[in-house]
Order: structure tokens, then sequence, then C-alpha cells
């Protein structure tokens, strides 16, 4: 799915010379449904020494952990982008 700004797409198309076209498609931007979009949290995975002195990894934002061998892209407690740099 495309997410557009049809704010701005409906000023580009005013700028255009007028065509029958153009009030149709003002009709479309107008009634096309929006979707409520989260932004994108990016946080890392932080080194941390767990229970028993077992070398986990933790996020930096919910402190979930994972395994030092089995770190994810995103993390399964809050759900973040896992794509910063590690500490």
């Amino acid at each position: 799915m495309r997410m557009i700004d049809a704010d701005r797409l409906r000023a580009e198309i005013a700028k255009e010379p007028y065509s029958d076209g153009m009030a149709a498609a003002f009709r479309l931007i107008e009634a096309s449904p929006t979707i409520d979009a989260k932004p994108v949290r990016h946080e890392k995975w932080e080194p941390y020494i767990g229970p028993f002195s077992a070398p986990v990894f933790r996020c930096s934002a919910c402190g979930s952990q994972t395994a030092h061998f089995n770190r994810h892209p995103y993390c399964f407690g809050c759900g973040a982008k896992m794509d910063g740099d590690l500490r």
C-alpha cells in the first residue's frame, strides 16, 4: 500500500491547466479512504548480562530481551524497528 499526501497532490493538480478530468480527480482525492499511520520507532539492541551471567541483548526502549545470536529486526515487546547501532 502506498500512502500519499492528498493535500499536496491536490495542490499539484490545481497548477495544471483546467480540464474535465481534473474535477473528477479532485472528487476522487476527496473521496479516498484514509488510514491511521503510526510513526516508526527506531531503537537498538543493547548488550546486557542477563540472569546466570548469560550475554543477551535488550531493547533500548522497553527492555525486552533476546539471545545474543537471535537479534530480530523488530522488538517483539514494543514493535520498535531495531536499526540503531549497538553501544
